[in-house]
């Protein structure tokens, strides 16, 4: 029969030679770490570059957006500035043209009556002389339409 020495001496060998595997394969993966040691500090120098590239970016950016949104801001209150401006002239202009109208229909009213007259004035023989002095109301109402119009 096998004696626990001869068990146990077995098992520290098998477990020796699995630590002998297992330091071979640590070793050889050091050493390919090792020879790629300047790659790895490259490497690592570029990743840093990268971020302070990376950072310097984000600030001119944010310069930019601040730049922009300042330009932003002045154009908006610009614009506002002429809607008002605009929306008081067109108050203006919505005033005149009623006006203009109203002026309008008056002139066609009165351009109405002064042709009634005109129609009225030529069936009606002249008077032979008149004294200025002597003008009815209506003649004065006429002179004032015909002077209007001109």
């Amino acid at each position: 029969m096998i004696s626990f020495e001869l068990f146990v001496d077995i098992a520290i060998i098998l477990l020796l030679i699995l630590t002998i595997i297992f330091i071979w394969r640590l070793n050889r993966n050091l050493s390919i770490i090792r020879d790629n040691q300047d790659s790895l500090f490259n490497l690592a120098q570029n990743l840093n570059d990268a971020s302070d590239k990376a950072g310097g970016a984000v600030a001119s950016l944010k310069s930019a957006a601040l730049e922009t949104a300042s330009g932003l801001e002045k154009a908006i209150r610009a614009s506002q500035t002429s809607k008002e401006e605009l929306t008081s002239l067109m108050k203006n202009a919505e005033s005149l043209a009623a006006k203009l109208e109203t002026t309008l229909i008056a002139s066609q009213s009165a351009q109405k009556r002064l042709a009634a007259v005109a129609a009225l004035t030529r069936s009606i023989p002249e008077p032979k002389v008149q004294k200025q002095e002597q003008k009815s109301e209506a003649e004065l109402e006429l002179l004032k339409a015909l002077r209007s119009i001109r």
